[in-house]
């Protein structure tokens, strides 16, 4: 008898420390949100969210024109006698952008948002294979 008390005592006092606590009544979880969090703590799936940053990055990258280059270029400096120093030096300034013809620029924003597409399809799918119910319908 005084060993099934001793067992009772300790697990009366272990409950706090192990988590025993009665789940919040007013706390609702919709389908949306255990989706979300499915999506979030799952192992397998979450490798989705640095694909889905990377490919809205290229996305957003793929939207924007190609840069202006400045260029310059020093010729017949620092020389010898007449050409010492920057007397007879010639100096040459270019300012150039690449022109896209031909509607390059909305094909790559077409395949970066496609890409972008896929991988929150992809996503979306790995998120409902993971939800599906076993032969017994349980959650799995």
């Amino acid at each position: 008898m005084a060993l099934s008390f001793r067992r009772a005592l300790a697990l009366a006092c272990a409950a706090p420390l192990i988590g025993f606590s009665a789940p919040a009544a007013s706390q609702t979880l919709t389908l949306e949100a255990a989706i979300e969090q499915t999506l979030e703590s799952n192992p397998e799936l979450r490798v989705y969210t640095p694909r889905l940053t990377a490919a809205r990055a290229q996305a957003a990258q793929a939207a924007l024109k190609p840069p202006l280059e400045l260029q310059t270029e020093v010729q017949d400096a620092f020389g010898t006698g007449r050409a010492s120093g920057f007397d007879i030096a010639e100096t040459t300034i270019a300012l150039s952008q690449v022109v896209e013809l031909g509607g390059k620029r909305g094909l790559r924003t077409d395949a970066a948002a496609a890409t972008t597409a896929l991988t929150e399809a992809e996503r979306a799918a790995g998120g409902v294979a993971g939800l599906a119910r076993g032969p017994r319908g349980v959650l799995h």
